[in-house]
């Protein structure tokens, strides 16, 4: 199995992804904020860290090892906070709305937002078809 269809199989199809997660995934040079993107969405929607972090690797060439340091910090940090609550806001995917992240005793709460997050890729698609059927073709899951 690759590692895309294990994930996929967690969030459903990448063409239904958040068309945000994957201009950071594989378009945008990432940078602290983006890479805050990824890690609430791959955090909260219940991603090994292990494998949010290949994952990242191999979609973003640019990525470095700080970057990839961000992601066990943040998945420590918000793991060990049980009570706390409004920790971040990330999009659900079973649920297909923002929510916040809580502490793990809490209960999961809906943010308000004005807007329905853009999905699928859009015009991004010609940028990025090729890559991705490589990587879920090519890139293992381990």
């Amino acid at each position: 199995m690759s590692l895309l269809q294990f994930i996929e199989r967690r969030l459903g199809l990448i063409y239904c992804w958040p068309r945000n997660i994957l201009k950071h995934l594989f378009i945008d040079p990432p940078t602290y904020l983006s890479t805050m993107t990824l890690i609430k969405f791959f955090y909260g929607n219940g991603i090994p860290v292990e494998i949010a972090i290949q994952l990242f690797q191999a979609c973003n060439d640019e990525g470095t090892f700080d970057q990839a340091q961000h992601f066990f910090y943040y998945y420590t940090t918000w793991q060990n906070q049980e009570h706390t609550t409004h920790l971040a806001i990330y999009y659900n995917m079973s649920i297909n709305k923002h929510v916040y992240i809580n502490g793990s005793r809490k209960k999961l709460e809906f943010v308000s937002m004005a807007t329905d997050e853009p999905r699928g890729f859009g015009d991004l698609w010609s940028s990025i078809g090729l890559k991705i059927d490589v990587i879920r073709t090519c890139v293992c899951y381990y």
